[in-house]
């Protein structure tokens, strides 16, 4: 995982999540939680076969 000690965007990284009430939650996250969920933010996991094969026999199913 790269060094993010000094990098301003890792400082401070708030979660929002909207309900159908419009009431926003606010995650604290502590510095070792923070630094893995940016990084999965910005490298994301390539999609599993198993994915790829599941969101291909949905789309046969909508279209």
């Amino acid at each position: 995982m790269p060094s993010t000690e000094f990098d301003p965007k890792y400082k401070r990284l708030e979660a929002r999540v909207s309900s159908e009430q419009n009431h926003d939650e606010v995650m604290a996250l502590d510095e070792q939680d923070r630094k893995i969920f940016v990084s999965a933010l910005l490298n994301p996991e390539l999609p599993s076969g198993r994915l790829r094969k599941a969101v291909s026999h949905y789309k046969k199913g909508v279209d």
